[in-house]
């Protein structure tokens, strides 16, 4: 959006509309898992141990343990005290 406002003209607008389609498809395509039931559970498990983790983050692991999923984050340190939580670092 910055790269739009900053463009001089409509031919200079042009790649940035482009990139900006590329993201939307690829936020269409993402799998988004629900924080359900069985994650807000696993989050109520989880809280008296994770004091220092914030809710959301929290939630977040809570999500990915219920489904099994691994975490891709850039801020492991977050997230590296939950035993059984898959991790990735994306940015690496």
């Amino acid at each position: 959006m910055a790269a739009l406002g900053a463009a001089q003209n409509s031919a200079a607008q042009v790649r940035p509309y482009a990139r900006l389609t590329m993201q939307l498809d690829n936020y269409c395509n993402l799998q988004i898992l629900p924080f359900d039931e069985k994650a807000a559970a696993e989050y109520e498990t989880l809280r008296p141990s994770h004091r220092r983790t914030s809710s959301p983050d929290l939630k977040i692991a809570a999500i990915a343990l219920v489904n099994s999923a691994t975490l891709i984050t850039q801020n492991i340190r977050d997230f590296d005290t939950i035993v059984g939580l898959k991790l990735k670092d994306w940015s690496r």
